[in-house]
């Protein structure tokens, strides 16, 4: 009997039950699908906010508007005499700042004329060019004001009236 008890223990040794294995089995892939669990938590978990700054957005402050006054300037480089008639609204979120652009729109018509003088035939005919065209003006405002009370001030322009002749 000794002599079966050993064949038995040698086989259990090179065999073990089939019951350990899917207990080893079932414990690695349960250990995994935790590590998963914590590393997707703190990958897309949202970090918690830093003392004194709120986690609330603020709603836009109002929207304010200053129509400047009709462009009409000649199309520098086209086969023909063409003119441009543009009119240009500006937008700006605090009341205070309509006050600084009217102070400062001589310089500001002074420096649209030259850029719009400047453009050519086919830069104002296409979709892009118009919203090129707008993003300079943008800039060009920007610029000003930075250079006159050291803030752009000016969120945004918009063409209201847009004609080639």
């Amino acid at each position: 009997m000794p002599a079966q008890a050993e064949e038995g223990s040698e086989e259990i040794k090179k065999n073990p039950p089939k019951g350990k294995k899917w207990l080893m089995i079932i414990a690695i892939i349960t250990s995994v699908l935790i590590a998963g669990g914590i590393a997707a938590y703190f990958l897309i978990a949202k970090k918690p906010p830093i003392a004194g700054k709120e986690e609330k957005e603020q709603p836009p402050k109002p929207a304010f508007y200053l129509s400047l006054d009709r462009f009409v300037v000649n199309i520098a480089k086209s086969k023909r005499s063409r003119y441009l008639q543009l009119n240009v609204d500006v937008l700006v979120r605090e009341e205070k700042f309509l006050q600084t652009l009217q102070t400062h729109l001589p310089k500001i018509k002074n420096n649209l004329v030259f850029l719009l003088s400047n453009l050519e035939e086919e830069q104002i005919f296409s979709a892009e060019g118009k919203d090129t065209l707008r993003k300079q003006v943008l800039k060009e405002i920007q610029n000003i004001m930075e250079e006159e009370i050291g803030k752009p001030t000016v969120e945004d322009v918009f063409f209201t009236n847009f004609v080639v002749q």
